[in-house]
């Protein structure tokens, strides 16, 4: 991987097992990808970078409102509400189940950009240094 090349920790919030297994055969074919993805467990240490939360269950919203949406409304955590249904909110990216991989791909792509600011394409490459023989 170049030193550009980033892994992205993808926490799930009531998303359900078949939609799970879904996204982790999707985001197993961005491991050769600058921008990666992998899916953690929410017992785990390390914070995720970015949390996908089923729109469509009121108890996984009920738990992401609570655990990461502060006081001003805000998510604390990059956030995808994930849903079966079209979802009208402009404050979040979205994507639709089941998960599709050219859509969850961009959807992804688009929140590392917009809320992670990671931009490696947008870098200049260094010119290779001369060397004297």
């Amino acid at each position: 991987m170049s030193e550009l090349a980033r892994e992205f920790r993808v926490e799930l919030c009531g998303i359900q097992e078949k939609d799970r297994n879904v996204l982790k055969r999707i985001l197993a074919i961005t491991e050769s990808r600058a921008r990666s993805y992998s899916l953690v467990d929410s017992a785990e240490d390390e914070p995720a970078d970015i949390l996908i939360v089923n729109a469509d269950d009121s108890d996984a919203k009920q738990k992401w409102m609570h655990t990461y949406v502060g006081t001003n409304g805000i998510s604390m955590c990059a956030t995808i509400l994930a849903s079966r249904n079209k979802l009208d909110n402009p404050q979040y990216s979205s994507t639709g189940l089941p998960f599709f991989p050219t859509r969850v791909l961009k959807c992804l792509d688009e929140v590392t950009v917009k809320e992670l600011k990671y931009t490696p394409e947008l870098r200049i490459a260094e010119p290779p240094k001369e060397t004297s023989t």
